[in-house]
């Protein structure tokens, strides 16, 4: 299964962009939805052993609504130069339900608020209102 979008298709130039997502084999708990809103999501998790006979997590939220793709991930650990990676928690800094959270704030798009630009940071996901990052989303069960 797959969703894919043209941003732009100019004749003379060819295609700017093709946002495309596929549940590929690698991809655990691969699952793709169209939103009511007319966003599509995609959303899936990956699992490696490390060389020290850990397992590291990596779950990863893909939503694109309106011309914009929004694409956030969270893992247990940190890659490492060599290809592996450190696991320093026995799950994600987030779960799914929380990142999908994140891609479906109202926020996303060509313009962002004004606290994101110039000398403010993004706020962490620890300053989310509550009802973000408590795993229940807009789009019901699952999601």
């Amino acid at each position: 299964m797959e969703f894919a979008r043209v941003l732009d298709e100019d004749p003379e130039n060819g295609t700017s962009a093709d946002l495309s997502f596929t549940c590929e084999e690698w991809m655990e708990s691969c699952e793709l939805a169209a939103l009511p809103d007319g966003s599509r999501l995609g959303t899936f998790a990956e699992h490696a052993t490390t060389v020290a006979g850990e397992v590291h997590e990596r779950l990863v939220a893909d939503r694109l609504v309106d011309q914009v793709r929004v694409v956030v991930a969270a893992t247990n650990g940190s890659p490492r130069a060599s290809g592996d990676a450190e696991v320093t928690r026995p799950d994600a800094v987030l779960s799914s339900d929380q990142l999908v959270a994140v891609v479906s704030q109202p926020w996303w798009g060509f313009n962002l608020p004004a606290r994101f630009a110039g000398d403010s940071d993004v706020p962490s996901y620890t300053e989310l209102p509550e009802s973000a990052t408590a795993g229940s989303t807009a789009f019901g069960p699952g999601y």
